[in-house]
C-alpha cells in the first residue's frame, strides 16, 4: 500500500474475494479509491496479477441490510495483499463505493461479515 497515490480512504470490512486462481476466501478490504480496493487476507498470495476478482461484501445501512458485488482485475500484488481495479471505468457504477465510504466515516456503523 506504500506506493498508492491519488486518495484512498482508509477502511475495514469483511468480504468474500473469489479469483480464477482461489475459490472464495475471506479478505478484508483495508482501503478504498475511486478506481479500487486494497484488500488483506491470507489466501491473497493465491491471486494472479490481471486476474479477473470477485468482491462480496454485507453493509448494514440505515435503511437496512444491503449486500454488494464488485468485479475488478488484481494489479499488484503486495507481502501482506493485493490491489484490485473495479471492472468498469465510471466508479459511480459502482452501487457500493457511495456506501463504503459513508461507512467509513460513521463510527456507529454496523459492518457485516460478508462470508454469511
Amino acid at each position: 500500500m506504500d506506493h498508492r497515490q491519488g486518495f484512498r480512504k482508509t477502511v475495514s470490512i469483511d468480504a468474500v474475494a473469489e479469483s480464477a486462481s482461489c475459490g472464495p476466501c475471506a479478505v478484508r478490504i483495508v482501503d478504498v479509491s475511486l478506481t479500487g480496493v486494497y484488500v488483506e487476507g491470507a489466501a491473497v498470495g493465491e491471486f494472479s496479477k490481471y486476474a479477473p476478482l470477485s468482491l462480496h461484501f454485507r453493509l448494514e445501512l440505515h435503511d437496512g441490510t444491503k449486500d454488494f458485488r464488485w468485479r475488478g482485475f488484481v494489479v499488484r500484488l503486495g507481502h501482506d495483499g493485493a490491489g484490485a481495479v473495479f471492472e468498469s471505468s465510471d466508479p459511480m457504477d459502482q452501487s457500493g463505493l457511495l456506501a463504503l465510504l459513508m461507512a467509513a466515516d460513521d463510527d456507529s456503523q454496523d459492518v457485516l461479515d460478508g462470508a454469511s
